[in-house]
């Protein structure tokens, strides 16, 4: 019967992992040298960052091309880039583009007849 020490597996994965972070208005956010493991995709962000890292790091006015980049980094940095089995689709599709951008007119129709 096999066994596995995850305290041995998380050593040996960590032991050439770099600080990673992350700096908007000369404030500089550390970031854990793993991804969290979360439930719920809309926990990754505030437990990447900390509750606390995470408000102060909304209050800098960000984009949505910020976020994009943000989303850009965290994929390279953890692996997460759809690239191997470790990728995860929690963490790809944080900032990912919508399919269909909102123009914020109502959508035009394609027939004249009615599909009801």
């Amino acid at each position: 019967m096999g066994s596995l020490d995850l305290n041995a597996a998380r050593a040996e994965r960590l032991a050439d992992v770099e600080p990673k972070s992350i700096t908007i208005d000369g404030e500089t956010f550390t970031l854990p040298a793993e991804a969290p493991f979360v439930e719920d995709p809309a926990d990754f962000l505030p437990t990447l960052f900390g509750e606390d890292g995470w408000r102060r790091f909304l209050t800098h006015g960000l984009s949505y091309q910020d976020m994009l980049a943000v989303n850009a980094f965290l994929s390279a940095e953890y692996g997460l880039d759809g690239d191997g089995d470790e990728a995860d689709p929690t963490v790809r599709s944080i900032g990912s583009a919508p399919s269909s951008p909102n123009t914020g007119k109502p959508p035009k129709r394609t027939s004249k007849r009615s599909t009801a």
